[in-house]
């Protein structure tokens, strides 16, 4: 039998008129170990692959509109969110990263200690693989961007700190990329308080109907 669970963005989404789907991408557990291996030293790629997949395949299944389709994901998924833009411009309309990844060379630096190998594996053994990291960090691809973007951050985040979003977004007004920037006081990795998350919610929502509706 599955496991049914509340999904509070699905239920967001879709209660607001949006279709909504989650992905298990190449490197998710339940589908084999040649499925979970697969994103040994492919992280950046094959997630953001996946992604743009799937949006051609509810396009082409007729379950969603791909050509206003948004990405949207926190953390590691803020890195694939991010590098979905830079890599397939113009599959999704717009981003949402939230406390995203941006550089990987940041997080191998300062990750939490049972963390600190992942990035080795996902990526590669530095410094051997340090072009691969530049390639696969959106900090440093992000004049590459074409499409609306949307960042959100917590100021008190020990895991993807702050410089994260504010290396990219310097990038963003360097070479000119649309895009929002939201820093939230006294929030971590994710959120908690109550007014946090109605604003997250409100703002992405008016973002999505400006970029994806209207």
């Amino acid at each position: 039998s599955r496991n049914f669970s509340w999904n509070r963005e699905a239920l967001f989404w879709t209660s607001r008129g949006f279709a909504y789907a989650e992905l298990n991408h190449r490197g998710s557990s339940g589908y084999g170990r040649s499925y979970l291996l697969a994103l040994q030293g492919n992280w950046g790629e094959v997630d953001s692959e996946d992604a743009a997949a799937l949006v051609e395949a509810l396009g082409r299944q007729g379950l969603a509109d791909a050509s206003r389709a948004a990405v949207m994901g926190g953390s590691a998924g803020g890195f694939t969110a991010l590098n979905c833009l830079i890599q397939f411009p113009g599959v999704f309309r717009a981003g949402v990263s939230s406390y995203g990844v941006a550089n990987l060379f940041d997080v191998l630096i300062g990750t939490h200690k049972f963390e600190q190998h992942y990035n080795t594996w996902l990526v590669g053994e530095l410094p051997q693989a340090a072009e691969t990291y530049k390639q696969r960090s959106p900090v440093f691809q992000a004049g590459r961007i074409k499409d609306f973007l949307a960042i959100f951050q917590g100021d008190s985040d020990p895991v993807v700190p702050p410089q994260h979003a504010e290396q990219l977004v310097t990038r963003l007004k360097a070479a000119g990329v649309p895009h929002l920037y939201r820093v939230y006081a006294g929030e971590g990795h994710g959120w908690r308080k109550p007014e946090t998350i109605a604003d997250y919610y409100q703002t992405v929502l008016a973002f999505f109907k400006e970029h994806l509706v209207f």
